[in-house]
């Protein structure tokens, strides 16, 4: 192998390794990323989707449901 495959290959690795960083923490902050929500007087009651399936309970997945009722069942 001559001098400048090596030199190649190592251009075309360090290349790929600084999309993979980027790319990486890209899907970090789009995971953690938090809207903020505002609850008015029709929501009646704010639970989470952790108590109606235990295998997401207190996990990253474990979100916010909101329940409106109205005057009628």
């Amino acid at each position: 192998m001559t001098r400048k495959d090596i030199i190649r290959k190592l251009i075309i690795a360090s290349a790929g390794l600084i999309v993979f960083i980027f790319a990486g923490i890209s899907f970090y902050q789009h995971r953690h990323y938090e809207e903020p929500v505002v609850v008015d007087d029709n929501v009646s009651q704010v639970k989470k989707l952790g108590d109606y399936f235990d295998g997401i309970k207190g996990s990253v997945n474990d979100c916010n449901i909101y329940i409106l009722e109205g005057e009628e069942p």
